[in-house]
């Protein structure tokens, strides 16, 4: 079953019914409709298969949907992604049949085990979504996928990973305003740099978030198993801003680089071309291995037949 996320005037954004996903005897690949791309004037062609996981929202009577924010779209249309989206009851397979993962922001709650302080619910069970970003983000483990987050998808992706957080972020700056320009961020890492293509180590971003990552020197040791590495800081209150792990394809961004993306950002747009970049990567991988593994059955086949 094929499935096709439509603009949606009421939200701006795109989206489809959860209805019409629900109660399939089949995994559904959702996807963006040609007439809706074609309407974007995208000007590249898809490069690499994407998977992002939706998020959700509800119409005035109380229809659920699953959407993506505009910026998230075109950013990742304009580096050459074809989409794949990821509802929240199949994300393990889904996420499976892309090349790479992009987890967006989202307000939910993620296992206590993941903070330093009280997280603002005492909820035992997780949402749906939350299972979802946790089921999305094993399968692109499994299958040692690049990932991409963002705001609460970074930090989920941190906390796997090991890194801890705090439930509430508590310092002398704003870290949650729909401003668009909310501080500065300071640049650490030579690679994340030239990732983004800037001469600058120093930036403004926006900021919408009250969770966050801790500050390096307050992190166990011990629970960077990974190696997750903290690329940029906030300037004025050191919160790390941007982690990862460029080699093994791990990126976390805590601010929302597809909003500045879509005022013209050619540096902010980097980091979305990075993720399409590592998928095209990752299906090359994948084909090359698939090639050699036939040929080294080639031996074999011939010895069947010559018995």
């Amino acid at each position: 079953m094929t499935a096709y996320l439509r603009y949606l005037p009421e939200f701006d954004n795109y989206g489809i019914e959860k209805s019409v996903l629900q109660n399939k005897q089949t995994v559904p690949e959702i996807r963006l409709a040609e007439e809706e791309r074609k309407k974007l004037l995208v000007p590249i062609q898809p490069k690499a298969k994407v998977g992002f996981l939706l998020g959700q929202d509800q119409s005035a009577d109380g229809t659920e949907f699953y959407t993506i924010d505009k910026d998230y779209l075109t950013s990742l249309l304009n580096a050459g992604a074809d989409l794949r989206f990821i509802d929240y009851d199949h994300a393990y397979t889904q996420t499976k049949q892309a090349d790479a993962l992009v987890l967006p922001g989202g307000s939910f709650d993620s296992p206590k085990e993941f903070y330093v302080d009280t997280p603002p619910s005492e909820q035992k069970t997780f949402s749906k979504r939350a299972f979802a970003y946790l089921q999305a983000l094993f399968a692109a483990k499994h299958e040692n996928m690049p990932i991409l987050g963002i705001c609460a998808g970074a930090q989920i992706m941190a906390a796997l990973y090991g890194r801890k957080m705090y439930s509430l972020v508590k310092t002398a700056i704003k870290h949650q305003t729909s401003e668009q320009i909310a501080h500065d961020v300071l640049v650490l890492d030579n690679q994340f740099q030239q990732m983004l293509q800037t001469k600058h180590s120093v930036f403004s971003v926006n900021s919408r978030h009250k969770e966050a990552l801790l500050e390096e020197y307050f992190q166990n040791p011990y629970q960077n198993k990974h190696d997750l590495k903290i690329f940029a800081i906030s300037r004025e209150d050191n919160i790390p801003e941007a982690w990862g792990n460029l080699g093994k394809g791990l990126l976390g961004i805590q601010w929302h680089p597809e909003n500045m993306a879509a005022r013209g950002d050619k540096h902010m747009q980097n980091i979305y071309n990075w993720i399409v970049l590592k998928a095209q990567e990752k299906h090359s991988h994948q084909k090359t291995d698939r090639i050699q593994a036939h040929i080294k059955n080639i031996p074999t086949r011939l010895n069947i037949l010559e018995k």
